[in-house]
C-alpha cells in the first residue's frame, strides 16, 4: 500500500492503522462524548458513560454497554461502516478535492512561516481576530485560552465544514483547528453583541446550554457535568429557554433530554445560530 503523490495517507492506509490499535482503545474514543467529564480530558468514567447512555433510549445503551464490556464485535462493525461509507459516499468526492485541499493547506503553512502564525489564522475564518502580538480571539460561545507554546498546531481545510469552525483539543495531541478551505466568511459577532439583542439568552450560561444541546440532545445532568456548571443553574436556564421555545424537552424513560430548535433561533438571526453551532 503507498501514499498518494500529495504525501496524504490512502484510505486503506488509514483504515489499516485504525484496524491494528486495540479495539478497547477505539471503543473509549467512541464513548467519549458521553464521558460524563469535561471534553478535553482523555480519562473515560464508564459509570458516567452508562448512565448518560440510559437517557439515548435501550439501543443507544446496548451498543454503548458492548463498546465497554466486549469492545472487539462493536469496533469491527464501526470499522467496517467507515468503510461502507467512504467507498458509497467519499471516495469520489476525495479524489476531485484531495489535490486542492492539500493545495490550501501548503498555502496556509507557507503563510505562517512568511508572514507568522497569528496573521495566518486571521486569514482562515472571519471567527478569528489577532488581539495583541501573541495571541489570537476565535468566537466560540465558550471561553477558555489554549496555550501553544510547547504544542503544535494541525490545519485541516475542508470544504464541507462551513460554517462551523472546529478546534479540537486532546492532551499529548496538536491542536487541530478545522475550517473551510473557501477562506473567510461574513463577519461574526461577538457573544456579547448577541446577548444584548436577545433579551432571552441575557443570561451569561445561556449560550453555552444552547450549545451543549446544539450537537445532540443531552440531560441537565450531563450539560452540568461536562461543562462544569452548577446542576441548579442548569436546570433554571433549561426552563427558560423551553418557555421561550428556544430548546425542545422529550422524555427518555426517567430521563429529560433537550433539543435545540434550530429554526427558533435562525428566525432570530442567522449570526445567533451560526455562533451556536461553531
Amino acid at each position: 500500500m503507498t501514499s498518494t503523490a500529495t504525501g496524504v495517507p490512502a484510505w486503506q492506509e488509514e483504515l489499516g492503522a485504525l484496524r491494528a490499535r486495540p479495539a478497547a482503545e477505539l471503543a473509549a474514543e467512541l464513548v467519549r462524548p458521553l464521558r460524563g467529564r469535561p471534553l478535553s480530558s482523555r480519562e473515560v468514567d464508564t459509570d458516567a458513560v452508562r448512565h448518560w447512555s440510559r437517557s439515548r433510549g435501550p439501543e443507544v445503551f446496548g451498543l454503548v454497554t458492548a463498546l465497554l464490556d466486549a469492545p472487539d464485535e462493536p469496533v469491527r462493525r464501526f470499522l467496517d461502516l467507515l468503510d461502507s461509507c467512504w467507498t458509497t459516499w467519499f471516495h469520489e468526492v476525495w479524489a476531485e478535492s484531495r489535490d486542492a485541499l492539500a493545495a490550501r493547506g501548503r498555502q496556509d503553512r507557507d503563510l505562517a512561516v512568511r508572514d507568522g502564525v497569528l496573521p495566518m489564522l486571521a486569514s482562515l475564518d472571519s471567527s478569528i481576530d489577532i488581539r495583541d502580538n501573541d495571541s489570537a480571539v476565535v468566537q466560540k460561545v465558550q471561553n477558555k485560552r489554549i496555550d501553544l507554546a510547547d504544542r503544535s498546531l494541525l490545519l485541516v481545510p475542508s470544504n464541507h465544514i462551513a460554517p462551523h469552525l472546529f478546534l479540537g483539543e486532546i492532551p499529548g495531541q496538536p491542536l487541530t483547528l478545522i475550517y473551510p478551505a473557501t477562506g473567510r466568511g461574513p463577519a461574526v459577532p461577538t457573544a456579547a453583541q448577541l446577548r444584548a439583542r436577545l433579551e432571552a439568552l441575557a443570561a451569561p450560561d445561556r449560550l453555552q446550554v444552547c450549545r451543549a444541546v446544539a450537537s445532540e440532545p443531552r440531560t441537565a445532568g450531563e450539560i452540568a457535568a461536562l461543562w462544569n456548571l452548577h446542576p441548579t443553574q442548569v436546570t433554571r436556564h433549561l426552563k427558560a429557554l423551553t418557555r421561550a421555545g428556544l430548546v425542545t424537552a422529550e422524555r427518555q424513560g426517567r430521563f429529560v433530554t433537550y433539543h435545540l430548535n434550530e429554526p427558533a433561533l435562525h428566525s432570530l438571526g442567522p449570526h445567533l445560530l451560526t455562533l451556536i453551532l461553531r
